[in-house]
């Protein structure tokens, strides 16, 4: 009787999953995780991986990573090797939004291991996607690159369309923060018609947010906002906050480049509500560096320092590289506009250490 309970909560859980209602799903998977206690480790592990998997959907790290561990302890006892791996990856994906990183490469890292020991190459392709995000998350976008064409390689010789755009939708990603705007926009055209075919709402998502900021790079800002506003419909619809917030990001980023500074500082005021309930200090920085740049923008420039060296400090702190320098760019920036000596070759030979082109020269910073 128990185990019926248990597969029907849990068959609940995976059709509200199916149609990217994440909230209902996780309270299906709550309760088949509680039918199948204490005998059925089997079902209970199952149960705690899509907990995990909806949590870090809609951003909620905290819980995802606690049900992962959850799940990666139980998995070693039960000698579960494929679902240790996978516990790892999913703690691993939770880590990287929350300026866990290096840990979350050391994670992922062991996954690719065990995958590689099973022989299973859709694990080991899907745990190299993730490594790649955590590397560039670090900043250190050579290795990125290194593991999404690995993953794309893997995705591409067994014909996962799905997988191939999300490895694409990585390399586009890349590519942006590389400074190649062209080469980012050819990667996430190429993903979203992958996506459409497959009729994958959250990719396809994805990929508009992509192709609006190579357009944004471009400095076509209203061909930008018009897909940013279709990726910001369907995050809305499934809920999915960490998504919806960085494309809001990009849209707050346009308006500022275009002059429309109030709009920018609504939407960045907004943001900063949204990562901290996500707990996403990454974004937080974006946030404090998007608001010093409006205070330089208004000739602010005591309070513009200020915010540029929070968001510089954190960002050392919590190992973001790319975003250090974009730190270290502003406040070079804010000196020369304030008539003082700084030298920006430094800045640039530190963007090109990670291995992006990045240039900027004035107010207000396209930043990639």
């Amino acid at each position: 009787m128990k185990a019926n309970l248990y597969q029907g909560f849990f068959d609940r859980g995976e059709r509200m999953r199916a149609e990217c209602r994440f909230t209902q799903a996780i309270h299906w998977f709550e309760r088949a995780r509680t039918a199948a206690q204490p005998l059925d480790r089997e079902g209970e592990l199952e149960a705690l991986m899509a907990l995990g998997d909806c949590e870090r959907m809609i951003g909620a790290y905290p819980s995802a990573r606690e049900h992962y561990e959850v799940a990666a302890n139980l998995a070693r006892r039960v000698r579960a090797v494929a679902r240790q791996a996978d516990a790892r990856v999913g703690l691993a994906l939770s880590l990287r939004a929350t300026a866990g990183q290096e840990e979350a490469v050391r994670q992922l890292t062991a996954a690719v291991q065990l995958y590689q020991e099973l022989k299973d190459w859709e694990g080991r392709a899907f745990a190299l996607w993730a490594c790649g995000g955590a590397y560039r998350f670090g900043g250190r976008l050579l290795h990125a690159v290194t593991c999404y064409r690995q993953a794309l390689r893997l995705f591409t010789a067994h014909r996962h369309a799905s997988g191939q755009g999300y490895a694409l939708c990585g390399l586009g990603g890349a590519a942006r923060v590389m400074g190649n705007a062209k080469a980012s926009w050819d990667y996430y055209e190429r993903a979203n018609k992958l996506f459409g075919d497959l009729h994958d709402d959250f990719g396809t998502a994805y990929s508009f947010c992509g192709l609006g900021n190579a357009l944004r790079l471009d400095e076509d800002y209203d061909g930008s906002l018009l897909f940013f506003d279709r990726a910001k419909n369907v995050y809305r619809t499934i809920k999915d906050k960490v998504s919806f917030s960085y494309t809001l990001w990009s849209e707050a980023t346009t308006h500022k480049m275009v002059g429309r500074l109030g709009r920018a500082a609504k939407l960045f005021e907004k943001l900063q509500e949204l990562f901290a309930q996500t707990g996403d200090v990454r974004g937080t920085v974006y946030v404090q560096l998007g608001h010093g740049e409006l205070a330089a923008l208004r000739g602010e420039w005591r309070r513009a320092e200020l915010l540029f060296k929070q968001g510089l400090a954190e960002a050392r702190r919590r190992h973001f590289r790319l975003e250090a320098c974009h730190a270290e760019l502003l406040l070079a920036l804010l000196r020369q506009k304030r008539g003082l000596s700084a030298p920006l070759a430094p800045v640039i030979t530190k963007y090109q250490r990670l291995g992006s082109a990045f240039r900027s020269t004035a107010f207000p910073v396209n930043l990639p």
